[in-house]
């Protein structure tokens, strides 16, 4: 990102080649969403079941060995408030398997011996969370997740303008949303909807004006 020094491909990069439906689309698939809702289930029920178990040595923990053929494991054990310090925005960052799996793959690579620890995981996330393009980052989840719990009408689209803004929709796209919602007062989307019925519709008048391609 321009300006950033942000090292990983995050969730959310605010510049991007495809179109502000490509990127909604694939932010707001319905499975992804139906995945991100079952795999929050999961963590609030693994972060409940740790805490009711004895205090966990956070010491200890960051010193074990990480193991490459059980990252799902992995996955598990940082959401482990009381040592990782994540909260509900880290974890849909770092949560995810690729970030995740980039930030082990980049530990083992670093680590001559060919171990690495929890404690090494700890710190390869603290080093992104500190990077000064991470709060950009997390304010454009913040704004996706109001799009996707907003509903798209003419009472809510000032605000919904300056969410879009914020995930860097560009002032013609953001006109071309506008007009598209007009002519679909009677659907009743949320914004994601709207964005990828939207992309949807772009998609379909590009083949009837360039059938060929």
């Amino acid at each position: 990102m321009r300006g950033y020094q942000i090292k990983l491909t995050l969730p959310v990069q605010m510049i991007y080649p495809d179109g502000i439906a490509d990127i909604f689309m694939k932010r707001f698939n319905i499975y992804d969403s139906l995945k991100i809702m079952l795999l929050t289930s999961c963590l609030l029920f693994v972060c409940v079941r740790l805490s009711a178990q004895a205090t966990v040595d956070c010491n200890e923990l960051l010193k074990r060995d990480i193991s490459t053929e059980d990252p799902q494991q992995v996955l598990r054990t940082i959401t482990h408030v009381k040592c990782f310090g994540l909260d509900s925005i880290d974890l849909k960052i770092f949560g995810k398997g690729p970030i995740l799996g980039t930030l082990m793959m980049k530990g083992f690579q670093q680590n001559k011996d060919g171990k690495f620890t929890y404690g090494d995981l700890l710190i390869q996330i603290n080093r992104e969370r500190n990077d000064t393009g991470y709060p950009h980052v997390r304010k454009g989840i913040i704004a996706m997740n109001k799009l996707e719990s907003m509903m798209a009408t003419p009472a809510t689209w000032a605000a919904g303008k300056e969410l879009l803004k914020e995930i860097d929709t560009s002032d013609g796209e953001i006109e071309n949303l506008h007009n598209f919602m007009l002519h679909n007062q009677d659907k009743r989307w949320n914004y994601r909807e709207l964005v990828v019925y939207w992309g949807i519709q772009e998609k379909i008048n590009d083949k009837k004006n360039n059938p060929e391609e």
